[in-house]
């Protein structure tokens, strides 16, 4: 069985706070390049399970977001 984590539960894991919930894109902080501004320059768009940066151009999903955020590699196992 295959659990997945939604893009919005894994902002949250990240201490990643939008500005908006009500709509399907979300404005909020980049955690990649923000550096204290408090500018709004990503948004996490909830139907297509993305994260993505205007400033930087970082552009993530659900598990790649998580893995850049703690530092942690995404493996791949071998296939049967």
């Amino acid at each position: 069985m295959h659990n997945e984590l939604s893009i919005m539960e894994v902002a949250r894991l990240c201490n990643i706070h939008t500005k908006d919930t009500a709509k399907a894109e979300l404005r909020c902080r980049c955690p990649f390049c923000d550096r204290g501004r408090g500018k709004l320059t990503a948004s996490i768009n909830r139907d297509k399970g993305l994260f993505y940066c205007f400033r930087c151009g970082e552009g993530l999903n659900a598990v790649t977001l998580y893995s850049k955020v703690f530092g942690v590699g995404v493996g791949c196992r071998g296939v049967a």
